[in-house]
C-alpha cells in the first residue's frame, strides 16, 4: 500500500524500464529534439521550438496593399516553428487532488505494460537530494496547455498543445549546449521502492473514494 500526501507521479512504459527505475532510480532523459522526430506515440513536432506557429492547421497569411481602391497581395506570411531548447527532459503523469473527482473512473494514458506510482513529495525530495550532491540543475513544474492553433509567439518549455492536456504532465528539464546533447542523459537517484508501487498496465481503470474508516 502506498501512502502518499496530496499527489502521485506516475510513470509508464516496459516493465524492465519501469523495474530499473523503481529499483535504481534510473531516470532516462532523453534529448529534446527526440521528441520531434519520435513515433506517433511520443511525437511533439514542437517540443524543441521557442518560438511557434502552426502551418500544419493554417493557411499562410497574404499581406495585402490598397492600390487605386483595391487591395493587391504583396506577400504571403506563413506560421513558423522556430527551434533553440537544447537539453534533455523526463515526463511524468501527475495525479493530485485537484484534477481528480472523487467516485470518477479515468484511466492513464500509459505507454508498455506497467505503471509505477510514486508519492511526489518524496520522489522530488530524493531528486533534489541527487541534484545538490552532482551539482546539477534541473528546472521541474506541471505543463500548461495552450491553444497553438490560434497562437503564434515564445513557448517555454513547459508549455505544451492543448491536444496534450489529458497526460497531466510533470516534467524535469535539464538544459545544455549543443556538444552535449548527442545522447541520452541518466541520473541514477537510488531505489525509490519504498515510496512506490508496480502495477501491471492492463487498461487500468481508477476512481478516487474518500475512506469512511
Amino acid at each position: 500500500m502506498l501512502n502518499a500526501t496530496n499527489w502521485l507521479l506516475v510513470k509508464s512504459g516496459e516493465e524492465r524500464y519501469i523495474l530499473d527505475l523503481q529499483k535504481n532510480g534510473t531516470i532516462y532523459m532523453n534529448p529534446i529534439f527526440f521528441f520531434d522526430n519520435a513515433d506517433s506515440s511520443r511525437r511533439d513536432n514542437i517540443e524543441s521550438a521557442y518560438i511557434v506557429g502552426n502551418p500544419a492547421k493554417e493557411k499562410p497569411y497574404g499581406l495585402f496593399l490598397k492600390e487605386n481602391d483595391k487591395y493587391q497581395k504583396v506577400a504571403n506570411l506563413t506560421n513558423f516553428l522556430f527551434r533553440g531548447y537544447k537539453g534533455f527532459i523526463y515526463c511524468l503523469h501527475s495525479l493530485s487532488l485537484e484534477n481528480m473527482k472523487e467516485d470518477e473512473i479515468f484511466s492513464i494514458n500509459a505507454k508498455g505494460d506497467s505503471l509505477l506510482l510514486i508519492d511526489a513529495n518524496k520522489f522530488i525530495e530524493r531528486l533534489d537530494e541527487i541534484l545538490t550532491k552532482e551539482k546539477l540543475v534541473f528546472v521541474r513544474d506541471f505543463i500548461q496547455y495552450q491553444d497553438f492553433s490560434s497562437y503564434v509567439g515564445n513557448r517555454s518549455p513547459f508549455v505544451k498543445d492543448i491536444s496534450y492536456q489529458a497526460e497531466r504532465e510533470y516534467r524535469l528539464y535539464y538544459s545544455v549546449n549543443d556538444d552535449n546533447e548527442k545522447n541520452a542523459f541518466i541520473l541514477k537517484l537510488g531505489s525509490i521502492e519504498e515510496f512506490s508501487i508496480l502495477i501491471k498496465n492492463k487498461g487500468s481503470n481508477f476512481k478516487l473514494k474518500r475512506m469512511t474508516e
